[in-house]
């Protein structure tokens, strides 16, 4: 179907409407130049504070993305391999074990091989992607907990699957660790890291784990719709056990930063990160990727074809979703498109032969984050024009 831009106007103005969503913003670029831009609806709905370009929101799992981009710096100056076994850089997981059934209390086999940087990376490391894994996960939780302390925690995890047999997704564990490794390797913190080697040479200035005073003027409300109407949700930081997994990775108690859903960020920020990648790992002269640490990210990863069942089409490169056979879940995207998105709605994706970029941003809790009707649907409108 064919759109044109002012159809883009029109139907999210429609979402704002009807209370699908509080507010929200889109760029999309092509070629490298800004063909499409615009925001609407409200950072507070109450208040009637009017969305900006430089709301914060929070990115949940688009944070996957920068732990990914991060990971692959560090491979590119040996420092790390992503072959290598995950023991190789924490040495507690040197003798892990494997869930031999999908049930509470199931017994443990033993493991075929180690996991690895890259099994990791394309969720397909059995780390907490099951239900035992998950319940395991949950039961050893405790919010105070820094990076470092939590990852240690996990060292007794058993797999819900033998590494690389298998893939789904890993919301937490799986780039959490990839974000312990990156300190551990580094030397840093993963808050120094992603300021020093990425929104810092990129000059990201509103993508962070902790919003300052100035930042938390302009942060989006979080809000969830019921029966045509929208509902505030109480501060996730501190909500009740309903929104665990947002507390858990909450960076300003004890420097919990989560490599998997931690970050912060508005439009222009993400938008500035998409557009690196979009050009092969450089934006405005500064490299931060080469080219070709790029082309395996948006490549398949896992050695063995591992095609995801939520999205059919799809698999997973490194730290980003592909879609090889687009059609094969009627998805409105061209072959080869691949990105991600978070659990409240954002939205990012990079289709390099076309050379299209787009960056999404709204946050409601029960929009059904990368399973999202509206990012479906923006898909749809940026390819009907571009």
């Amino acid at each position: 179907m064919n759109y044109t831009k002012n159809d883009i106007d029109k139907i999210m103005q429609e979402y704002v409407d009807t209370n699908e969503m509080a507010g929200g913003a889109l760029a999309v670029h092509v070629k490298g130049e800004t063909v499409y831009k615009n925001r609407w609806g409200y950072a507070d709905a109450l208040l009637k504070t009017p969305t900006e370009y430089h709301t914060l929101y929070r990115l949940m799992s688009m944070t996957k993305p920068v732990t990914a981009v991060a990971v692959m710096q560090l491979a590119e100056i040996g420092k790390l391999d992503i072959d290598a076994p995950l023991s190789s850089y924490i040495a507690g997981f040197s003798d892990q074990k494997v869930y031999e059934k999908q049930k509470e209390g199931a017994d443990t086999v033993p493991i075929f091989r180690l996991v690895t940087i890259r099994d990791l990376l394309t969720h397909s490391s059995g780390m907490g992607m099951g239900i035992p894994g998950n319940l395991y996960v949950n039961k050893v939780l405790d919010i105070r907990d820094n990076l470092k302390e939590r990852v240690k925690k996990w060292y007794g995890l058993p797999l819900d699957f033998q590494p690389g047999t298998a893939t789904g997704y890993s919301p937490l564990v799986g780039f959490d660790v990839l974000g312990r490794v990156i300190e551990s390797v580094s030397g840093m913190n993963l808050n120094e890291y992603f300021k020093a080697n990425i929104f810092e040479p990129l000059h990201i200035k509103d993508m962070c784990f902790v919003p300052d005073s100035a930042q938390r003027a302009h942060v989006a409300k979080i809000y969830h719709t019921e029966n045509g109407r929208l509902f505030p949700e109480p501060d996730l930081d501190s909500a009740p056990e309903m929104y665990q997994t947002v507390s858990s990775i909450n960076a300003s108690l004890a420097g919990y930063y989560s490599g998997s859903g931690g970050l912060w960020g508005s439009l222009e920020a993400y938008d500035r990160f998409a557009g690196m990648l979009l050009n092969e790992g450089t934006l405005d002269g500064v490299q931060i990727l080469t080219p070709e640490s790029v082309r395996m990210m948006r490549s398949e990863g896992a050695k063995k074809h591992l095609e995801t069942d939520f999205f059919p089409g799809a698999v997973w490169g490194l730290g980003v979703l592909v879609f090889q056979q687009p059609q094969k879940g009627g998805f409105a995207v061209p072959r080869g498109t691949y990105g991600w998105s978070g659990a409240f709605g954002t939205h990012m994706f990079i289709a390099p032969q076309e050379k299209v970029s787009a960056v999404f941003m709204m946050n409601r809790y029960n929009i059904g984050g990368a399973a999202s009707p509206i990012a479906r649907k923006i898909e749809e409108l940026v390819f009907g024009i571009w």
